[in-house]
């Protein structure tokens, strides 16, 4: 039971003012008045066996008049998001459109596509897994009638009522907005929200009124209106506050569209009593009659609730903030859907009513994917050793493990009913859905099969096609692509005995294995602590034999890192690398270099895809210049041009003749930042060398040019976008 302090004023000189406390009891245990009419039946002197069986009428009597039968349901989601697995929210309404609470979960039929739930005429009966009443969205829209009769101890009160209401709600899915009405119009003062705070903060508005005549019912009409298009099927209620009803005109078109809405309206009125009609003349004029009945009868005729606030003020709103809980109520039921139908899928929810059958439609699109089984493990190709079973034993002792997985693509997963391993076409082992219970939802479900071999125990090797089948519950199967793996069963190993590696040959049924040691042809000491080891295990004595090897080298090649044949060859190894691994297919042009003199076409724009050595020689560097030159100034590799991805630098490679930089000569293998327009001279110019400048490619020149590419063909840059190699004369497509 929900307890939580709700502050009420109380009566104080006709219209409460007064703070006092009311608790805010659950909805199942409020009866307005009928509980309160039980309670005034004890008579003050009764002995305890009376008193105990007016009580115990009490209980009885009392819910069953605080709620009517269901009468109307409505369905306020369908939500398909883990499907198969389904939540429906709906409402269960009675005459009154209050919620029903209590229902069963055997009370809720649904038929979903082709599967049907809680039928009692299924032959293959599926029942819901759980059915939860819980909050549903409520919006509650208070309007108080500002005309002329509005008075501040009315205003004040008005605004208790409402900061009351902002109390009780509390946090989550109940919505409150109040508004004005002024005039015939509808004046908005708070939005809708569901910040308590934001409703408390109306202590501090000043009296609206305008004191011009307050027509209301219209406003109310157009508000029932809005409510129904900002959130058609969603609980609301209207609770209307006034002094003194200034005018009832459109009073029918009001109740008539609340009663089609199925939006009540709640009345307040802020006097202590009802002024009763009369007849009468003021000078002859015809005096009009009260309307303060007509309040009330706007509560009744709209299935809402009348509170007038007399010494009972605090019981009434009590009451109605609890009818209002009631509307704000709803059911959750969750169901497995036990059939594969895709496309469009209608679900039907029919309750058990008073006068039959009750029930609503909605329907929502989803696709049913097939599974996909993949194996894992083994791969195909595998050669999987098993040794032979013990004597007296009927399977091997490792049995194979086959791990599979199943993909649901885009679907949430679903549960797998069963899963068979195939060995050449037949079944060797299988999961049964008592097994496949356990597993834990996800996008892909696991799968691990166990092979055992019990009728393959004899010493051979054999191939075998692997495959693993699957059915989900909806009835969709699946097998994965085949694997072929070869099974060898061994009938002996390799083992150590005291320290010594030993052959085990092993017959089935044998006793006993019969140890072989490896004869040594060294001395003693050499033989156990070398030879043998080695013998036993000559793979890996050559591979730490290769790692030593390499780690000497890397300390050598480390100690003389400065030195102009190392940097060479560390060279030479980075380009083998990158040509290894194509690292020069890249396609955007990232630099150029112009011929400004030299030998050559000068003004020719040669491009720069990455890393560049620069020379004479096609086996040293892949810019070329005076390849056929004798004695030419320029060494086989003069310099690199190295790309840093957001920089270049310039390396002179220890040239005979120098590389130039701006006029000046570089220190041998130490690295230089280019700049754009930097002026490169690969030995001097006036010796025969050449003079290029350096030019930073922009963002057009980076675009590649349709069907255009470059691969490393046959060791060298510059073959045909199909990967062929170049031009027999060299003339070809090539990259410079």
């Amino acid at each position: 039971m929900d307890t939580r302090p709700v502050p009420v004023r109380a009566r104080e000189s006709g219209i409460g003012s007064a703070s006092s406390i009311v608790p805010r009891e659950s909805y199942a245990h409020t009866a307005g008045r009928t509980q309160e009419s039980c309670t005034a039946l004890r008579p003050a002197r009764r002995n305890a066996a009376i008193l105990l069986l007016l009580a115990f009428l009490c209980l009885f009597v009392w819910p069953a008049s605080a709620q009517g039968p269901v009468e109307r349901v409505e369905l306020t989601e369908v939500d398909a998001r883990a499907f198969p697995v389904m939540t429906l929210r709906f409402r269960a309404l009675d005459a009154a459109g209050r919620h029903v609470p209590e229902l069963q979960r055997a009370q809720v039929m649904i038929q979903d596509g082709e599967t049907r739930i809680n039928d009692p005429d299924d032959p293959n009966p599926r029942t819901a897994e759980s059915l939860l009443e819980e909050a549903a969205p409520l919006t509650v829209h208070f309007v108080v009638e500002t005309g002329i009769s509005l008075d501040d101890r009315s205003w004040t009160a008005a605004r208790e009522i409402i900061r009351n209401f902002g109390g009780w709600m509390g946090e989550g899915n109940t919505h409150v907005a109040v508004s004005l009405v002024q005039g015939s119009e509808l004046v908005p003062l708070i939005e809708p929200t569901t910040d308590a705070n934001a409703i408390a903060n109306m202590a501090h508005e000043a009296n609206p009124s305008q004191g011009s005549l307050a027509v209301a019912m219209p406003a109310l009409t157009g508000l029932l209106d809005d409510m129904q298009r900002e959130a058609p099927g969603q609980a609301q209620a209207i609770v209307f506050l006034t002094r003194q009803l200034e005018s009832n005109i459109g009073y029918n078109t009001l109740v008539a569209r609340s009663t089609e809405l199925g939006i009540p309206i709640y009345t307040f009125l802020l006097r202590p009593s009802l002024r009763p009609q009369v007849a009468g003349s003021n000078g002859g004029t015809p005096t009009p009659p009260p309307l303060d009945e007509l309040v009330r009868d706007l509560a009744n005729d709209t299935r809402g609730q009348f509170v007038l606030m007399d010494d009972n003020a605090a019981t009434n709103m009590r009451g109605a903030f609890d009818d209002l809980a009631r509307r704000g109520q709803q059911y959750s039921i969750v169901y497995r859907v036990g059939d594969n139908q895709s496309g469009t899928r209608t679900v039907t929810l029919t309750l058990p009513g008073a006068a039959g059958p009750v029930s609503d439609s909605s329907s929502y699109d989803f696709a049913v994917q097939p599974l996909r089984v993949t194996i894992d493990s083994p791969t195909t190709g595998a050669i999987i050793d098993r040794p032979a079973p013990a004597e007296g034993e009927a399977a091997l002792a490792d049995p194979i493990r086959v791990h599979a997985t199943v993909d649901f693509g885009e679907n949430p997963a679903r549960r797998v009913l069963s899963a068979d391993l195939l060995a050449n076409g037949a079944v060797v082992a299988t999961l049964d859905q008592d097994q496949l219970l356990g597993q834990v939802n996800s996008d892909i479900v696991p799968l691990d099969l166990f092979w055992d071999m019990a009728d393959r125990i004899a010493a051979e090797e054999m191939a075998y096609t692997l495959a693993v089948r699957v059915v989900d519950e909806l009835g969709e199967s699946g097998i994965s692509e085949s694997v072929g793996v070869t099974v060898r069963i061994a009938p002996g190993t390799t083992i150590l005995v005291d320290g010594t590696p030993v052959v085990v040959t092993a017959t089935p049924g044998a006793p006993q294995p019969t140890a072989t040691p490896i004869p040594c042809f060294s001395p003693s000491p050499l033989c156990e602590r070398v030879e043998r080891p080695i013998r036993a295990n000559p793979v890996a004595a050559i591979s730490l034999l290769v790692a030593l090897l390499a780690l000497l080298l890397a300390a050598l090649m480390w100690i003389n890192r400065g030195k102009a044949p190392v940097q060479r060859l560390t060279q030479s190894v980075q380009r083998g690398i990158d040509r290894l691994t194509n690292r020069y297919r890249r396609t955007e042009v990232r630099a150029y270099l112009e011929l400004l003199a030299g030998d050559g076409d000068v003004g020719h724009r040669y491009e720069i895809y990455g890393d560049t050595p620069i020379g004479r020689s096609r086996q040293n560097a892949e810019l070329l210049f005076q390849q056929e030159t004798e004695n030419s100034p320029i060494s086989r590799l003069h310099c690199t041009i190295t790309d840093e991805e957001d920089h270049f630098m310039l390396r002179d490679e220890d040239s005979a003749n120098g590389t130039f930089l701006n006029g000046e000569r570089l220190t041998p293998v130490v690295t230089y930042r280019l700049k754009d327009g930097d002026v490169i001279e690969l030995a001097r110019v006036e010796r025969g060398g050449v003079r290029l400048r350096f030019e930073l490619a922009t963002v057009e020149d980076t675009l590649p040019p349709p069907n255009m590419g470059y691969t490393f063909v046959d060791g060298q840059l510059g073959g045909r976008p199909d990967g062929s190699p170049p031009a027999a004369d060299g003339q070809g497509e090539s990259r410079f």
